[in-house]
């Protein structure tokens, strides 16, 4: 180790011993509390002791130095295989380690809590901590659960160290979609969904999501709540709101109508409790909101985790991810939602620029490493081309294997070519309009067959969003490039070909696929398209 700077950490003495003392008289105290002949007494010692026995095991976990080690070991070797947070997040190396000391390898920088730390990089610092967080709780299942500013290192690489793994927390697959789908619901204001998810992931009992009485009970209470708690993260409102909420329904008379109905629908399932796995994650969710709340008062942990769960929806092709994302994009109706799309490419977009871009945008005060000092012709190039989000978003839409995402979009483009077909006619029809009577052999015709509602029948609705689905598109992929002028909807779709041919030889295989599945979709529209309309002409000659 000559010359190699380390940190060295030592346990102090009977630490371990004092804490296991305390944990057992705190639980013996609970056991006998929760005999009191007082019901809600004994009700809050219960709590008190099923707290402690899920508290105390991470407590005398993480007074064992080589446990911690172990977990350092592995966090590290998973963040190095995630390329998503593998240029972001730095874990000190273990050295050496036994059950009261552990030896590692010092990261130079500064840590959050000391003055000037990120100057006025702080924002864009907590929104690149979140967003690892988000990775390493919904991607690799293993996350750190004890995420104070005093264990964050800000390096003079641009990258965040993070230290202490004594606290550590693991989270199956199956509850990693299910707290995906729920955020995603509670972005799209979807609560009825978020019922059931809350089953899911454990916090309500099983059988209450399939209750008609329960959930009109529950379902509107939660859409209020979960409102107030996303949509605004300063404390002090959500105090204020919640305090107003009650005060309302207290002078409405609901309120004793609600507790009431509270009560039958506990008694009939059993009352709420936090599942183990979850305490330490909302321990770290809520130590990091505020920690972003430090930063800037209009922090919102809504908004702040939506790129990450844009991502994800957009890469992840699992079947319940599938089944997100349809939810999201289409809000139960026939037609993408040109809005939901265009938030999900902007969150998916932030969430690359955040964690895969520039690191020494975030890096502390100081020169400029050497890595930053060099810059090659390739990143020249990029620079001056399109930016990583741009391309990284293009190589999802145009995948040479396909996924769920092309398949709405090819969808969604045939759909927009069927409408210019019938635009085309609305257009001629218009053109015509103004030379009278010599228009009647070509207008009246189509009057005849399609009656008086010629533009209705000829561009519906869902015509002219399936026409603004693939203008949102474009200006997707085009959002790293120079801005273009208007065109139309079918130099839309050519357009469309022509920049994914153009991002790069590695899209090409994967454009001239999108295009062969979107020709071979086409060519079955036009098919229907006949037979809709023979069918059509038999009903009206009948």
């Amino acid at each position: 180790m000559s010359g190699r700077q380390v940190a060295v950490k030592v346990q102090r003495p009977d630490v371990r011993e004092q804490v296991t003392l305390d944990l057992f008289v705190v639980r013996q105290i609970a056991s006998i509390g929760s005999f009191s002949p007082i019901e809600r007494y004994a009700r809050q010692f219960r709590s008190l002791f099923q707290l402690v026995d899920r508290a105390a095991p991470p407590f005398i976990e993480e007074l064992d130095y080589e446990f911690e080690a172990s977990n350092q070991t592995e966090f590290a070797e998973l963040i190095a295989k995630c390329d998503l947070v593998s240029d972001t997040v730095q874990v000190p190396e273990v050295i050496k380690a036994s059950r009261e000391v552990l030896i590692q390898e010092w990261l130079p920088g500064k840590k959050l809590t000391e003055p000037g730390a990120a100057k006025d990089q702080a924002q864009q610092v907590v929104k690149v901590l979140l967003n690892s967080y988000m990775v390493q709780l919904l991607e690799t299942g293993f996350l750190h659960g004890d995420p104070h500013p005093g264990n964050f290192v800000l390096m003079p690489s641009g990258k965040i160290g993070i230290l202490d793994y004594g606290l550590m927390t693991r989270i199956s697959e199956d509850k990693r979609v299910a707290l995906i789908q729920y955020l995603m619901h509670v972005q799209a204001n979807m609560y009825d969904e978020c019922l059931q998810d809350l089953v899911t992931l454990e916090f309500l009992p099983e059988g209450i999501a399939n209750d008609k009485e329960a959930r009109e009970v529950i379902v509107p209470r939660l859409a209020e709540t979960l409102n107030i708690l996303f949509d605004q993260s300063d404390l002090r409102v959500q105090r204020e709101k919640f305090i107003k909420q009650r005060e309302e329904l207290e002078a409405s008379g609901k309120l004793e109508v609600l507790q009431s109905e509270l009560q039958n629908i506990a008694r009939k399932y059993g009352s709420f409790q936090l599942p183990g796995y979850a305490t330490l994650i909302i321990r770290a969710l809520a130590t990091l909101e505020g920690v972003g709340l430090r930063a800037s008062s209009s922090f919102s942990l809504k908004s702040e985790t939506f790129p990450y769960i844009a991502r994800r929806l957009l890469t992840d092709d699992s079947l319940r991810i599938r089944e997100a994302l349809k939810a999201y994009l289409y809000k139960g109706r026939s037609r993408i939602a040109p809005d939901r799309l265009d938030s999900l490419s902007q969150g998916f977009r932030t969430f690359t620029n955040l964690m895969k871009g520039d690191r020494g945008q975030a890096a502390a005060a100081g020169a400029p490493t050497p890595e930053q000092e060099q810059t090659t012709n390739a990143d020249a190039t990029i620079a001056n081309d399109l930016d990583l989000a741009t391309k990284d978003i293009a190589a999802v839409l145009f995948l040479p294997d396909g996924n769920f995402l092309q398949e709405i979009l090819i969808e969604e483009g045939v759909a927009a070519v069927d409408a210019l077909s019938r635009a085309a006619v609305l257009q001629a029809v218009r053109a015509l309009t103004p030379l009278g009577p010599l228009a009647v052999p070509v207008a009246a015709p189509l009057r005849l067959l399609l009656g008086d509602q010629l533009e209705e029948r000829l561009l519906t609705r869902e015509d002219k969003q399936a026409l603004l689905v693939i203008r949102k598109i474009v200006q997707i992929i085009q959002a790293g490039q120079p801005a273009t002028t208007p065109t139309g909807s079918l130099e839309d779709l050519q357009r469309l070909v022509q920049l994914a041919t153009g991002l790069g030889p590695s899209l090409v295989p994967g454009a001239t696929a999108f295009a062969r599945r979107f020709s071979q979709r086409l060519a079955q529209r036009a098919l229907q398209r006949v037979a809709e309309d023979l069918e059509v002409r038999s009903l009206v000659n009948a």
